[in-house]
């Protein structure tokens, strides 16, 4: 798709078997153009393992790929923004996902984050699973986006680092965790908004968190408050 405005394919999209499958958004010269996608269900109860995945870019243009509403049909899911070895064609544009109002078949079924850019969640989440952040950033595009779920960061097998992006917005959550064998420290949690503070709201029951709650990612020059509703939440590296 070569565009220099926004596109929009308003009909379902449903992924199921195992495997990847690859999103490959195009543009002009225009940074930003969304490519709307109307709504998406992927996995089923038969386990498969199946991942949804935009390229990475040659170049520092980005255009959003945006699900208007997504359902988790299985418990081996993965969203892979700008996934990493994949694409970098001359000229390609990369594409960070959007994915508004999560909700799950199957209550507690949780999914992955990885790839090298941004995974966002907007509109109202009602899935109860977990979140692994296991690469890359998972972002915010509002503050009913997350629904007391526990987040899970970094994955020690690839060596990777995951980071939580409020974006000016409030986080609800049911638990933090860092997976074994991940750098703990390297684990964030922060925000990259310019114009909102942000409050990451623990409301669940007790989690230790040995990595790291900053202000700033990703160029964000706003603070980022804790607040614990619910539960213990154990700060325990110099944040």
């Amino acid at each position: 798709i070569y565009t220099t405005g926004n596109v929009s394919f308003p009909d379902n999209l449903v992924i199921t078997g195992t495997g990847y499958a690859f999103l490959n958004p195009l543009g002009g010269s225009g940074n930003l153009a969304s490519v709307t996608m109307g709504n998406l269900t992927i996995g089923d109860a038969a386990g498969d393992v199946q991942t949804l995945a935009t390229y990475f870019a040659s170049t520092t243009l980005n255009h959003p790929t945006i699900f208007s509403n997504v359902s988790i049909a299985g418990a081996n899911v993965t969203f892979a923004a700008k996934l990493a070895n994949y694409g970098n064609f001359t000229g390609e544009i990369g594409s960070d996902l959007v994915l508004d109002n999560v909700s799950s078949v199957t209550p507690g079924t949780p999914f992955s984050v990885n790839g090298l850019g941004t995974v966002f969640l907007g509109g109202t989440g009602t899935f109860t699973g977990a979140v692994n952040i296991q690469q890359g950033f998972l972002g915010l595009k509002s503050s009913t986006a997350l629904n007391d779920n526990a987040l899970n960061f970094g994955n020690a097998s690839f060596g990777t680092n995951g980071t939580l992006d409020l974006g000016g917005f409030t986080g609800t959550v049911g638990g933090l965790s860092i997976n074994a064998g991940a750098t703990t420290t390297s684990q964030i949690i922060g925000s990259s908004s310019t114009t909102s503070a942000s409050t990451l709201n623990f409301h669940g029951g007790t989690s230790t968190w040995a990595g790291i709650i900053q202000d700033s990612v990703n160029g964000g020059n706003q603070t980022v408050g804790v607040t614990v509703s619910s539960g213990s939440l154990d700060l325990t590296a110099a944040n």
